[in-house]
């Protein structure tokens, strides 16, 4: 499979590892809670469509999670529909957004995977599984409900579901405030109300063989906000990485750099798209596709195409280890040299956090044919020529989490920070006792380089040997 890092070590897209991120932790976010039947596929299989997430990367919102290990389907506790209008209510002072349809498949997703099914097995004491997410850090993730565990009976579905939401945004358990969403253990015959705006202590989750260990704390005093060590503004936290309340109702605009619709290339020459993206909030997901089927002419290359967006689901993943990259920043493939003569599809989507989609721009570029473009086609202004469409959605699900019992329908995992399959409540993966980076650093490029000395087309074979394939 064909992942950043691999570009980045053959020297080939070396454009695409460069620094152009955002500096704040603040950014909205998107949860996807489902009310109709989710199909999903294992991260990492190289039948289906998530071969390029490789088997700890996720795709929320195209139905990539690690946590199982063959296509299956996750069907929605009948209540689904209350419980997302719950979660919408209990976030409604933070930039967060709750839908019951997938959003587009590259844009990083919270998903919340609601069950009527019991976890027999599980010793969650939410009667959830939501893995702790240190200062939000990860945004592309997942978290699983059930109606009992070994430890959990008759919950709040509301509840619960607030509680894994607030996981996934940062949050850790609390104690000593009973009408915090975040009270841990929660008291299902009490009344959570808001995310309380004062320090309180954080609580050990509860784990082990006998589901009653007292387990360290996940996160750090660095991911919390004017607290002491062991303590929690729930309320601070969530204005920290999601921000107040925000809305937008205009869809990003793309602006294509290079190259004009088109234009045409001279044989050897390289493809080099660039554009921007205009969108108010400043934070967009966003998908490059570039394919010809001449591209198939390579030696062991089986694919028609390249892919680049903010997600693991695409060959090349922009985020680079970061949590999100601004949408002001400058969206590039870098130059892709040796490429075979045949006409050329270039496709751009954007969409921002909101359910605004940008128009698609479709280009059509030429290498080796017509008359050359004297700057090398890879210069100008277009970017016309784009037709009416936007994301493509699929079903989809969630990534890995730890808080409690196997996901609903699914069968637990035991690596990559996967949970236990004995069901334990938490186990430590996935978490960080010195920062909760959460595994990030293995995610992307992580690299900035150069193209490398001599023939472009052995370059370009270099890229074939990473193994790009078909998805399917």
């Amino acid at each position: 499979m064909l992942h950043g890092r691999s570009i980045c070590a053959a020297a080939l897209l070396a454009a695409v590892c460069m620094p152009s991120f955002a500096a704040a932790e603040t950014k909205p976010a998107v949860v996807w809670i489902p009310t109709a039947p989710v199909d999903v596929v294992p991260s990492g299989a190289f039948e289906t469509q998530c071969s390029n997430t490789g088997m700890g990367g996720s795709a929320v919102a195209a139905g990539c999670i690690p946590s199982i290990d063959e296509p299956m389907t996750l069907t929605p506790h009948p209540s689904a529909q209350a419980i997302a209008d719950g979660v919408a209510a209990a976030f409604g002072a933070y930039d967060l957004r709750v839908v019951t349809e997938p959003p587009p498949d590259y844009l990083p997703t919270f998903a919340v995977f609601t069950s009527g099914d019991a976890a027999p097995e599980g010793s969650s004491y939410t009667c959830s599984r939501a893995s702790a997410n240190c200062s939000a850090r990860d945004r592309d993730r997942a978290s699983f409900t059930n109606t009992s565990t070994m430890s959990c009976t008759d919950p709040d579905l509301v509840t619960t579901a607030v509680f894994v939401v607030g996981r996934m945004s940062g949050l850790e358990g609390t104690v000593g405030a009973p009408e915090n969403w975040m009270n841990y253990p929660p008291d299902f015959a009490a009344t959570q109300t808001q995310f309380v705006d004062a320090c309180t202590e954080i609580a050990n989750q509860l784990g082990g063989r006998d589901g009653m260990t007292p387990l360290p704390l996940e996160c750090t005093t660095l991911d919390h906000v004017g607290c002491e060590p062991g303590m929690q503004n729930s309320h601070a936290d969530l204005l920290e990485t999601l921000g107040p309340a925000a809305g937008d109702d205009e869809p990003p605009v793309i602006e294509v750099i290079t190259p004009e619709d088109g234009a045409v290339i001279e044989p050897g020459g390289s493809i080099d798209v660039a554009y921007t993206l205009q969108e108010a909030s400043n934070f967009a997901g966003t998908r490059l596709t570039i394919s010809s089927p001449a591209l198939l002419q390579l030696p062991g290359l089986e694919v028609d195409r390249f892919t680049f967006c903010t997600s693991d689901l695409c060959d090349v993943n922009w985020l680079d280890n970061q949590p999100f990259r601004t949408a002001d920043s400058e969206w590039t493939s870098g130059e892709l040299p040796g490429l075979p003569e045949g006409e050329y599809l270039v496709e751009i989507e954007a969409s921002d956090y909101y359910g605004n989609e940008a128009e698609m721009v479709v280009l059509s570029i030429t290498i080796g044919e017509g008359e050359p473009d004297p700057t090398g086609g890879t210069s100008g202004t277009g970017g016309d020529g784009g037709t009416s469409g936007g994301g493509h959605t699929s079903t989809g699900a969630g990534t890995a989490s730890e808080d409690g019992g196997a996901p609903p329908n699914t069968t637990a995992a035991s690596t990559n920070g996967d949970p236990d399959p004995s069901g334990g409540e938490s186990s430590g993966e996935g978490s960080s006792a010195s920062g909760g980076a959460d595994g990030l650093a293995d995610r992307g490029c992580g690299c900035t380089s150069t193209p490398g000395e001599g023939d472009p087309f052995a370059l370009m074979l270099g890229l074939l040997a990473a193994g790009l394939r078909r998805r399917r």
